[in-house]
């Protein structure tokens, strides 16, 4: 290693040279051309697309009333405790995925059509969902902070408004599968 070149040297000497130089300016570019209104409405778009599509997958796997249930329990403890509740909503999410996985594949505990022809397809779309599932949990756990920006009002208003609109949306995702 050279002498004096530790890592505050090396951090300047990353500073000034042309890629951390253009990555900043795109990052100005990019924030002068969405304002923050524009990047909270967004966020709270795709927050609404995802969690209709929960709610969509919820009735498409026809799961029991109490899977709903604790679904909205620790949907609402993810709003209120923001990133601190990442683990417990990702174990949540991990469990289901789990049971369903073992409901379909054992034959004693649910029925015994597991597509063996497909079961490489099979296996990559529970992933997909597991993965999607993990998305919409991080999603709404940094939802807080885009809300703000949109609706310009902190505190209470702001989990109410996410409570609303997820619950909403998941009641959405299912009326849109019965239909």
């Amino acid at each position: 290693m050279l002498k004096g070149a530790g890592p505050a040297r090396t951090m300047t000497a990353i500073q000034h040279s042309g890629v951390y130089q253009m990555i900043a300016q795109t990052a100005k570019f990019i924030n002068r051309l969405i304002s923050p209104d524009l990047l909270g409405w967004g966020y709270l778009s795709i927050l609404l697309l995802s969690y209709t599509l929960v709610g969509w997958m919820l009735a498409a796997f026809q799961v029991p009333w109490w899977i709903w249930l604790v679904t909205f329990a620790v949907t609402l403890h993810l709003i209120r405790s923001g990133p601190a509740a990442i683990a417990l909503a990702s174990t949540w999410v991990t469990g289901v995925m789990f049971v369903a996985a073992v409901m379909k594949a054992w034959t004693p505990l649910g029925n015994s059509r597991l597509p063996y022809s497909n079961a490489q397809l099979w296996a990559l779309g529970l992933l997909g969902i597991w993965i999607g599932a993990i998305g919409c949990v991080v999603l709404l756990a940094g939802a807080p902070q885009f809300v703000t920006r949109a609706l310009g009002r902190p505190g209470k208003h702001v989990a109410y408004a996410l409570v609303l609109l997820v619950v909403a949306a998941m009641a959405g995702g299912r009326l849109v599968y019965w239909r």
